[in-house]
C-alpha cells in the first residue's frame, strides 16, 4: 500500500487520471469510516473492543461507528480513540485529516495539550484531568 506522500507524487505526475485511479486503487480509501477504522486496528493489532474500553467511550455508540451505523463521530471521539489504539501523533494527525476533521494545531492551547498526551502515552483519564487543570474541556 503506498504512503500519502506517494499518491502524491504519483498524481502530480500523472496525464491521466482513469490510469492513475486504476494504478493506484488498492491504496486508496473509499471513503468508509469504519473501513478506516477496522484497517487501523488490524495495523495496530488491538481489538475494537480494548481500543473502545482505553478511549473510554460509550460502547454502544463506538460499536455503532465502528460498524458504519453511525457516521460523522465527533472530533473529540476520533481523538478518544486514538488514544484508544494507542495512535501516536502523526497517525492522530492522520486520522483525523482522513475523517474530514481539523487537525491538532499548536497555536491552539487545548490542541498543545492533546499533542502533549498523546506524545506521552496518556491514558484519557489523565489527559482529561490535564485538560481540566488548564481550564479546557474534557474529551
Amino acid at each position: 500500500m503506498k504512503t500519502t506522500d506517494d499518491l502524491l507524487k504519483a498524481l502530480s505526475d500523472t496525464a491521466d487520471i482513469k490510469n492513475y485511479i486504476n494504478e493506484n486503487a488498492q491504496s486508496m480509501c473509499d471513503g468508509s469510516i469504519a473501513d478506516y477504522l477496522q484497517d487501523l486496528l488490524a495495523k495496530k493489532q488491538i481489538t475494537k473492543s480494548a481500543a473502545i474500553k482505553k478511549a473510554e467511550l460509550s460502547e454502544t455508540y463506538a460499536y455503532q461507528i465502528f460498524s458504519g451505523t453511525r457516521d460523522n463521530p465527533s472530533r473529540n471521539w476520533v481523538i478518544s480513540i486514538a488514544f484508544g489504539m494507542g495512535l501516536n501523533l502523526k497517525e492522530t494527525q492522520q486520522m483525523l485529516k482522513a475523517l474530514g476533521l481539523t487537525f491538532l494545531y499548536a497555536k491552539h492551547k487545548r490542541d498543545c495539550i492533546l499533542m502533549f498526551a498523546i506524545n506521552h502515552q496518556l491514558s484519557v483519564p489523565e489527559t482529561n484531568e490535564l485538560l481540566y487543570e488548564n481550564n479546557e474541556e474534557t474529551l
